[in-house]
């Protein structure tokens, strides 16, 4: 599946190569760099990465998407560089490739790369064979260059896929979304609950299952952004402020479950069965409690709507 425009035959590229989860700060320095050589070279940046992720292939089992496919697309799309996008199906057959074959085949036939840029711990073919080394040499030999550009790191930590899905399974949206420049975003459709918020005076929206990596249980300050029929790849139409719970109701003796319920939108709260959701993650209220009663719940879930309101005054839109 390609996601580009008309090129000309004879121009070449310069391919970035990743998987590309989050499309988080440390990408978008790469891209950026990436794109300024491509400016001067005259050659046309192109992100090539893969779907389904390579170790859902190789190994049966990948880590939990920060970005499902569509919404990692648009996000590169909307770079201020405006690569063009080579989406690689990852199946059986590609990874049974040498790293010849898959040199030849898909970066010299397929995309005529001039120019390769890579992380630093690169592999490619059968087995995961080929190394930057192993680029480099083919490069001399069908007339590419092949080049290494670490990934961005500060206070001595990099900015990875890996250290977002470690700080969202920990509860640290804030902290991840540093790391990505923008809130952590999740989608889902709206269901049918139990009606226990609304019974105590605070309605919430049930999701299901979702379209991205879930923070750990929690009440967290969240956007809301209403889609009728999917979930929004990015943030469109009204802002809804409000609050996500996440995880067990032991107060009330209830299962696990993700409720919003938006803020002066109570009446909204209830009405959106079969519509979508999609929710930016702007800060952590708590963990999740059992309280002494359903009085002491609502006392709590009170000041839980305080902190989230003065969470998202402190945060800029999006």
């Amino acid at each position: 599946m390609v996601q580009a425009g008309q090129i000309s035959k004879s121009q070449g590229r310069l391919v970035v190569i990743g998987n590309f989860d989050g499309v988080h700060r440390g990408h978008q320095s790469v891209i950026h760099e990436a794109g300024a050589q491509a400016a001067e070279s005259q050659l046309i940046l192109t992100v090539l990465t893969f779907d389904p992720h390579p170790a859902a292939v190789i190994r049966g089992q990948a880590p939990a998407l920060i970005t499902p496919l569509e919404r990692k697309l648009a996000l590169l799309k909307g770079l201020p560089e405006s690569p063009d996008i080579e989406v690689l199906r990852f199946s059986r057959e590609l990874a049974a490739l040498s790293p010849r074959d898959f040199v030849q085949q898909v970066l010299v036939e397929r995309l005529r790369t001039s120019s390769i840029f890579v992380g630093e711990n690169f592999r490619f073919g059968r087995d995961r064979a080929g190394d930057l080394d192993d680029l480099r040499l083919l490069g001399q030999e069908l007339c590419f260059s092949a080049q290494a550009i670490p990934l961005k790191k500060e206070s001595e930590k990099t900015l990875s896929s890996s250290r977002v899905r470690a700080l969202l399974a920990e509860g640290c949206v804030t902290e991840a979304g540093e790391i990505l420049g923008r809130p952590h975003l999740w989608g889902g459709r709206v269901v049918a609950g139990d009606g226990r918020g609304r019974a105590i005076g605070f309605p919430t929206a049930n999701l299901e299952e979702g379209d991205a990596q879930l923070p750990a249980e929690g009440v967290y300050a969240i956007d809301a952004f209403v889609g009728e029929k999917r979930v929004p790849v990015l943030p469109e139409g009204d802002r809804l402020p409000g609050l996500v719970h996440i995880g067990p109701r032991p107060t009330v003796e209830r299962p696990n479950s993700v409720e919003v319920h938006l803020f002066d939108r109570e009446e909204l709260s209830t009405n959106l069965y079969g519509q979508h959701l999609l929710l930016g993650f702007r800060g952590k209220v708590r963990n999740v409690e059992r309280f002494d009663g359903v009085e002491k719940l609502k006392q709590q879930i009170s000041r839980d709507i305080e902190v989230g309101r003065e969470i998202l005054r402190k945060k800029e839109n999006f």
